[in-house]
């Protein structure tokens, strides 16, 4: 297994979990004032070594997501900001640039000092 970025969850807004329903979960890097702290689970700035790819995998917490598809400005937000918007429907084509798809499955528990990790 080699670890791709790996950021520990620091926070959760009032309104993390607003678009659960919608099977999606905002991350934002607690260094950067975003403006939307409120809806945002708050992770440290992740460091990539790589592009997260489909087919890497997604371990957030205790559970685990085959990524799907990633769109095209995804990684460059993650880089900066420690952004983005991961996707629990398995779609195969991106939505949107900067979202992050993933499996369908049941969506993580989102626990303080657990951490979100990409790997290969």
């Amino acid at each position: 297994m080699q670890v791709i970025s790996e950021s520990k969850i620091t926070g959760m807004g009032p309104g993390a979990l607003d678009f659960v329903e919608d099977k999606i979960l905002i991350l934002f890097s607690d260094q950067v004032g975003n403006g939307i702290e409120e809806y945002s689970v708050q992770i440290t700035m992740p460091q990539p070594i790589r592009d997260i790819v489909p087919g890497d995998t997604m371990r957030f917490g205790k559970s685990e997501y085959k990524v799907t598809a990633i769109g095209s400005k995804a990684m460059e937000t993650f880089r900066l900001l420690g952004h983005c918007t991961i996707h629990f429907d398995g779609r195969p084509v991106p939505v949107l640039p900067g979202v992050i798809h993933v499996e369908e499955k049941v969506l993580p528990e989102v626990v303080v000092g657990e951490s979100v990790c990409f790997y290969c």
